[in-house]
C-alpha cells in the first residue's frame, strides 16, 4: 500500500509456501512498529528498505525465511530486556540497531549464532552475548553508547572489506574476512585470537591485552606499531605471523613466535625484552636487539648489515634442531656484535654475513656446536 507506516502489537508470519513482502525505496522508506513479539513460524517475510522498531518484545524465528533487503531492525525497548530467540539455530540481519538505556539484548531459545551483513550499532544499553556460538560482523561494528559483555562467545570480523575492531574485552576474536580488520583502542582476550591464513588484524598503536588464558591460533598477520613496554603479551605462543611497525624502537614480549618475526619498522628497530624463539626472523627495516637474552632461530634468518641483529657481552644466540638460519648478520657498531654464548643444536647451519665476536666482556665467550 501507500502507507509509510504500520503498527501492531504482536505479529506472527505462519504462511507455509507464502512470501510477506514490505517494500519501500531509498528515497521512501517503510516503518513497522511491533510492539509485543514478532514471531517468524514459518513461509518467508521480506522487509526490503524498511525499518523494523521492536519497542517491546522480542523476535522468535522458528523456521521462517527472513530475508532483510536492506533493512534496519532496532531493538529500542525500555520497559524490560529483549531477546533474539526461536528454534532457528542461526538468525541473520542487514542492519540491527540496540537502543535500550538500562536494558539487555540478547541471543535465547535455539539461536546461538547472529549474523550481521551491514552495520550493528550499540546506542545504549548492552547486548550481552552470553554463550553465543558466534556473533559475525560483515561491516561496521558501532558502539557509540551501548556495551558489550563477551560471556563465552566468538565475534567474527568476516566481511570482505577494511573493518574496524572496537576497544573491547572478548572472549574469542576471530579474523576471517579479506581486508584489513584495525583495532580502534586497546583489545583485551579472554580466550583465543584466531587470524586466518592470508587474513590481517593491525593493532595501531593500541596495546592487545590477556585477559586470562589467551591463545594464538591459525596463521594470518598480527601487526603492531605500539611502542610501549609491552605492545603484545608476554609469554605467549603466536601461531601466526607477528610484525612490529612502529615509528620508534618497539619492544618485543618474550615468547614463541611460530609463524615467524618481522621487524619492518620507521624508527630504530626493536629490542627484545626477555627471551625469544622464532620460526623465522625478518628484518625488513631496523635492528633487533637481543640485549640480555636469548634468540633461538628454528628457521631462517633475513636481513642486512643495514637491518641486523644487536647482540652485547651477555647476549645468547641458538640456532636450532635442523634449522637453516642462512646469513647472520650484526651490527657493526661498538659492542653490537658481541654474542656471549653461540650454540649450534643438532644439524642446524648458519654462515656469518660480517664480524662476530664471541666474548663475554673480560671472559670468554663460548661457541657449543
Amino acid at each position: 500500500g501507500t502507507a509509510s507506516s504500520f503498527g501492531f502489537n504482536n505479529l506472527t508470519v505462519a504462511n507455509t509456501g507464502q512470501t510477506i513482502t514490505l517494500q519501500g525505496s531509498p528515497d521512501a522508506r517503510k516503518t513497522l512498529n511491533v510492539a509485543g513479539n514478532m514471531t517468524l513460524n514459518s513461509g518467508a517475510f521480506t522487509a526490503i528498505f524498511t525499518d523494523v522498531n521492536m519497542t517491546s518484545g522480542h523476535w522468535p524465528n522458528n523456521g521462517a525465511t527472513f530475508t532483510w533487503g536492506n533493512s534496519k531492525v532496532a531493538f529500542n525497548g525500555t520497559n524490560g530486556n529483549q531477546f533474539i530467540n526461536g528454534t532457528a539455530a542461526t538468525q541473520s540481519f542487514a542492519r540491527l540497531e540496540m537502543n535500550k538505556p538500562g536494558r539487555t539484548l540478547s541471543l535465547g531459545g535455539s539461536t546461538t549464532r547472529l549474523n550481521v551483513t551491514d552495520t550493528f550499532a550499540l546506542v545504549a544499553g548492552t547486548y550481552d552475548a552470553g554463550t553465543t556460538d558466534s556473533l559475525r560482523i560483515g561491516k561496521n561494528w558501532i558502539i557509540t553508547g551501548g556495551s558489550f559483555t563477551a560471556g563465552s562467545s566468538t565475534v567474527a570480523f568476516d566481511g570482505e572489506v577494511e573493518q574496524n575492531i572496537p576497544a573491547q574485552t572478548y572472549h574469542k576474536l576471530s579474523i576471517q574476512g579479506s581486508g584489513v580488520k584495525t583495532a580502534q583502542g586497546n583489545i583485551t582476550l579472554n580466550d583465543e585470537l584466531n587470524i586466518q591464513s592470508g587474513k590481517e588484524m593491525d593493532m595501531g598503536t593500541f596495546q592487545l591485552n590477556d585477559g586470562g588464558k589467551l591463545n594464538a591460533t591459525c596463521s594470518g598477520t598480527l601487526r603492531t606499531k605500539n611502542i610501549g613496554s609491552t605492545p603484545l603479551p608476554n609469554g605467549k605462543t603466536w601461531s601466526f605471523g607477528v610484525s612490529f611497525e612502529g615509528a620508534n624502537t618497539q619492544t618485543v614480549t618474550n615468547g614463541t613466535y611460530t609463524g615467524g618475526l618481522t621487524i619492518n619498522t620507521s624508527g630504530n628497530g626493536a629490542a627484545m625484552n626477555g627471551n625469544v624463539t622464532a620460526a623465522a626472523v625478518t628484518l625488513s627495516s631496523g635492528d633487533l636487539s637481543i640485549a640480555s637474552n636469548t634468540l633461538t632461530l628454528n628457521g631462517a634468518f633475513t636481513g642486512s648489515v643495514s637491518n641486523a641483529l644487536r647482540g652485547s657481552a651477555t647476549s645468547n644466540l641458538t640456532v636450532g634442531n635442523s634449522a637453516a638460519a642462512g646469513i647472520l648478520y650484526f651490527r657493526n657498531s661498538g659492542t653490537f656484535n658481541f654474542i656471549k654464548d653461540l650454540r649450534f643444536m643438532e644439524s642446524a647451519s648458519a654462515t656469518l654475513g660480517n664480524r662476530l665476536n664471541i666474548t663475554a666482556g673480560s671472559n670468554a665467550g663460548k661457541v657449543k656446536v
